[in-house]
């Protein structure tokens, strides 16, 4: 393959590193899952094994049917450790993009979710169902599992068709293998100047030095502790993600934006950063009139009020003073 052992870097990388320089450091929070570097990274490792079983190598891919979960990351960090590739998929998406995206990806595993989006794959799936005869199968190579089914607190116990149990399957050992850093790992589905949408490839390189952008320019470190709210089908959201993991920092999920939750848990955990946009700060604002919860920890962008102002913590950091983004 070619590869500079020595200097390469992989996302793979990321969680092995951690779990040796913050083995007690919490990696990510989910409802009442809280998962430190050691224990996040053993679940990627039985992830892994597990598509390994099952065939799943360099250049396949692995395709994400739901909402925010710590998941997400598993199955990133999983295909990255084999040289496959991970799409988080927009979970709005009518039954016939669904279906488009499937087959266009062709993807070894679909992680899917019943939770607001369960009608929809199954009529995604119907419809696929009647490209047999007509594509020789194409999108029905896939092993289905379910994220929503099951907990992770209880990996034996969870039903057959979970992502719970499938993960099970796996064994701990790190697969350990040679993954070129140039090759793709990230895809994500753009919006379609015409026709139908293409996925973007971000490969290892770009992600990781993605991150360290970011993590300059929002002033990020092991301390921080980002807010996963916004989609994570979007860059806009996944960077800082991406970069608050890279640092050794923790994050904090919820399945979507629902402000009553977010000010609890901004609250309750300490959030540093997320991503919010304009009709959120202001319900944001209206649901935490009474200062009912202490959003203090949060660093935003100040500006929108003096109310928002007083309530969070005023970004200073190169990112707030001059941002930019595309999408």
């Amino acid at each position: 393959m070619g590869i500079d052992q020595l200097h390469a870097m992989t996302v793979g990388d990321l969680p092995r590193e951690h779990r040796r320089s913050y083995p007690d450091r919490i990696a990510v929070v989910d409802g009442e899952l809280r998962l430190t570097w050691p224990a996040f990274d053993d679940r990627v490792n039985r992830l892994a094994q597990a598509l390994a079983a099952d065939g799943v190598a360099a250049g396949d891919r692995i395709l994400w049917l739901g909402q925010n979960s710590f998941r997400i990351l598993e199955c990133l960090c999983a295909a990255a450790k084999l040289g496959a590739m991970f799409c988080p998929a927009n979970w709005r998406q009518s039954a016939a993009e669904v279906a488009f995206v499937v087959r266009d990806l062709d993807p070894a595993l679909v992680v899917w979710q019943e939770a607001e989006t369960g009608d929809v794959v199954r009529d995604a799936r119907a419809l696929l169902d009647t490209d047999v005869d007509a594509d020789a199968g194409r999108g029905h190579r896939a092993r289905w599992v379910q994220h929503d089914l099951g907990t992770a607190d209880d990996p034996d116990g969870a039903p057959d068709g979970s992502y719970e149990a499938y993960l099970a399957t796996g064994g701990a050992d790190d697969p350990d293998l040679p993954v070129d850093p140039a090759a793709a790992v990230l895809l994500m589905y753009t919006a379609a100047f015409a026709g139908t949408p293409n996925a973007a490839m971000l490969s290892h390189t770009a992600v990781l030095t993605q991150d360290l952008v970011m993590g300059m320019m929002q002033e990020i470190s092991s301390e921080y502790r980002y807010l996963n709210c916004g989609p994570l089908f979007h860059i806009a959201t996944f960077m800082t993600t991406m970069a608050t993991f890279h640092f050794g920092g923790t994050n904090v999920f919820t399945p979507r934006v629902d402000a009553d939750e977010l000010c609890r848990l901004i609250d309750t955990e300490r959030c540093t950063g997320a991503f919010l946009m304009g009709p959120t700060i202001k319900e944001i604002l209206e649901r935490n009139a009474d200062g009912r919860y202490d959003l203090t920890s949060l660093r935003a962008f100040g500006g929108i009020s003096k109310r928002w102002d007083a309530m969070i913590t005023v970004d200073t950091s190169p990112w707030a003073r001059k941002p930019a983004g595309f999408g």
